[in-house]
């Protein structure tokens, strides 16, 4: 996906009836906040609206935690408020900007994609051009025989190579009531330990992949660093992240969109 460097902001946006609204509410601050840091991440994206970290995933209200570098508590009741005020939807489990055109320029969207597109065609164009012209002056020089020779033998060593590497990477084992926690046997006896509910642990981490989609890239750490959240930390200012209290509220009541 190709970044676009800038977003249409007016300069009357905090004229804006919603943005207004939103300055109102507890942490209404910190939640416009949210939204200019989503506007910008959209734009990053560039996915028509949807936030995308790549093609297939989509940015989740942890992820968005972890990147914004914010409580997810805030970034789930920012979340709820946009959705109730329909400026972000949630489709197929991806975060979507409502009325995304307004703040870019479509035209220029797809024109962008577009000349990533050519972009990526024209490298592997001359990438393939580069191939052909080494194997033209090695055959040119050694004949067709020697060099198709020479091509089987790298490819004999390519795929030796690689079983050898495999046969010797450890390998994961499935954990947890629905088999999606993948870990090392010297996981298993890190996380022996390091905590008396090690397996607890890895239940909490299996429930949160199946209900949530949670996609982590070593289950190892992501279990470190669930542990990390759940541990007391030091007092701080008092915060109104209350989501159930706040969705149940009439806070949004008198709002006329």
């Amino acid at each position: 996906m190709a970044e676009v460097k800038w977003i249409k902001i007016v300069t009357d946006v905090f004229d804006d009836q919603k943005i207004r609204f939103i300055e109102t509410l507890p942490n209404g601050d910190a939640i416009v906040v949210i939204w200019f840091k989503l506007l910008c991440l959209a734009g990053k994206s560039n996915s028509n609206g949807f936030l995308m970290m790549t093609d297939k995933i989509p940015y989740t209200d942890d992820i968005l935690a972890s990147i914004f570098d914010r409580d997810i508590k805030l970034i789930q009741l920012s979340l709820t408020t946009f959705e109730k005020l329909d400026m972000v939807e949630i489709i197929d489990n991806k975060i979507y900007l409502s009325n995304w055109e307004k703040h870019q320029n479509a035209e220029r969207l797809s024109e962008i994609r577009q000349q990533g597109r050519i972009r990526q065609e024209n490298y592997r164009k001359k990438l393939e051009c580069n191939a052909n012209s080494v194997t033209g002056a090695l055959q040119e020089r050694y004949g067709n025989g020697d060099v198709t020779q020479q091509n089987k033998n790298k490819k004999e060593d390519i795929e030796i190579d690689n079983n050898t590497s495999t046969a010797a990477r450890p390998k994961k084992h499935k954990y947890g009531e629905y088999q999606n926690v993948l870990l090392l046997d010297t996981d298993i006896e890190k996380l022996k330990a390091k905590f008396t509910d090690w397996q607890e642990r890895i239940e909490q981490l299996s429930k949160g992949i199946e209900l949530k989609g949670y996609k982590y890239k070593n289950h190892y750490l992501a279990i470190l660093k669930w542990a990390e959240k759940d541990a007391p930390s030091k007092p701080t200012k008092p915060t109104t992240y209350d989501i159930d209290e706040y969705e149940n509220s009439d806070v949004f009541g008198s709002f006329k969109r």
